[in-house]
């Protein structure tokens, strides 16, 4: 599987500029998103918080953008959602290989204090 184009990236992304990144519609940008909010703890878990509901509508940290890529390899290679959801669903291995301590094993040099502060300052400001 290709690795993420990470350096392209700001700390915090919009889902319109990753789709142009990843080369790909904002719509399977959004059907991504639904699939990793859905099957992908970590991954809303990364979303701030306002109230105790994630606010989804914040920019991307660059470990969401990450799964979202993943995602869009996965479904390149075998193109049916519902195998990926299983598959996140019930095998911890490939849970493992979507989670933030994988992502975190991959790219040490992110911080996820910095990450998330950054994420949740820009959300504030929008």
């Amino acid at each position: 599987m290709n690795e993420f184009p990470i350096q392209d990236l700001d700390v915090v992304t919009s889902k319109s500029k990753l789709a142009v990144n990843m080369k790909c519609s904002l719509r399977s940008i959004h059907n991504y998103h639904e699939i990793a909010v859905g099957y992908v703890d970590d991954f809303l878990e990364d979303y701030p918080t306002m109230h105790g509901q994630f606010l989804t509508s914040c920019p991307l940290t660059i470990y969401q953008c990450w799964v979202l890529y993943r995602i869009y390899q996965f479904l390149k290679l075998i193109p049916k959602a519902e195998v990926l959801k299983h598959s996140l669903e019930n095998d911890q291995k490939t849970q493992h290989q979507y989670s933030k301590t994988h992502f975190k094993a991959i790219y040490p040099e992110f911080k996820e204090e910095e990450l998330n502060n950054d994420s949740k300052a820009i959300c504030r400001l929008a």
